[in-house]
């Protein structure tokens, strides 16, 4: 399902020329395999001919539960936990991951 930001959401990002991407995977590693192992990598090569460069992070990670469907202000507060504190286990990167909560 799309979500659209509401005025309330550009406000949380400070902006209002914000793209706000939100997707379940399975894994990280399903995940990495698109963004880094597929066409993906061919156009986020490009992104700078769309985007503007972002000094802060602008991407972050997190476990949900099966079934759980993050809202678009649930990503914000994620975002802002990771720029906050760097990479926990409630919001991390690619680079520092964390494991599923329920993984052995």
């Amino acid at each position: 399902a799309t979500q659209f930001l509401d005025d309330h959401s550009q406000t949380a990002l400070n902006r209002n020329d914000t793209l706000i991407n939100v997707s379940v995977w399975r894994d990280v590693e399903s995940l990495n395999q698109y963004v880094y192992g597929s066409a993906h990598v061919d156009i986020m090569r490009r992104r700078q001919e769309w985007f503007e460069r972002m000094r802060e992070a602008y991407v972050v990670l997190w476990w949900v539960p099966t079934g759980h469907r993050p809202s678009v202000q649930e990503a914000i507060e994620k975002l802002s936990l990771l720029r906050a504190k760097g990479p926990t286990r409630e919001a991390f990167t690619f680079r520092q991951a964390f494991p599923a909560p329920d993984a052995p």
